[in-house]
């Protein structure tokens, strides 16, 4: 069984919003990009499953970006791998696509339940793990440490970050009032 690089993508993009040391940042998709390694488009494609499915608050303009939408605790790798694999229909072998499937067997096939049984097990042990699971000190580290790469290589400083924040809570306090 090989995961589609959704999944892949969505656990590292999981740890890595949740080792931000301010949990209210917003993250933009081109400090994903970067600190992640892959192109705009597949960030996109994935952060828009997760937040469909209610894992990412995403918002676009002046205070857009990515959030968690709940601890990483209350989170099973099942269920972000189920979510990204879905667009791929789980397809585990060739006959798990009927209309796509040439082989000589068709129809008749004695080993699709058997790979039917591994899936389930594969599936099984990502429900054993929270996304919490995978998160370690060490890994905490090198995602702060890619963050302020990132924010000193835009330009940016750590109080630039504050005063954003800061502005962004006033300015929700201001709705949030009215």
């Amino acid at each position: 069984m090989r995961l589609s690089s959704h999944s892949d993508l969505a656990v590292r993009l999981f740890l890595y919003l949740d080792a931000q040391e301010d949990k209210e940042r917003r993250v933009l998709t081109p400090e994903l990009c970067q600190v992640l390694d892959t192109k705009r488009s597949t960030v996109n494609e994935t952060t828009s499953s997760l937040a469909k499915a209610g894992l990412l608050d995403t918002r676009s303009g002046k205070y857009g970006g990515i959030l968690l939408s709940r601890p990483i605790s209350d989170i099973l790798v099942s269920e972000v791998i189920s979510i990204c694999e879905q667009r791929s229909g789980w397809q585990f072998a060739q006959c798990d696509n009927p209309a796509g499937c040439d082989c000589y067997m068709k129809g008749h096939c004695a080993v699709q339940p058997m790979y039917q049984q591994a899936l389930h097990e594969f599936i099984r042990i990502f429900d054993k793990f929270c996304l919490a699971d995978l998160q370690t000190d060490v890994n905490v580290k090198v995602a702060r440490r890619a963050a302020e790469k990132y924010i000193s290589s835009n330009g940016l400083v750590s109080g630039d970050l504050e005063r954003y924040s800061k502005r962004r809570k006033e300015s929700r306090s201001l709705t949030d009032t009215s």
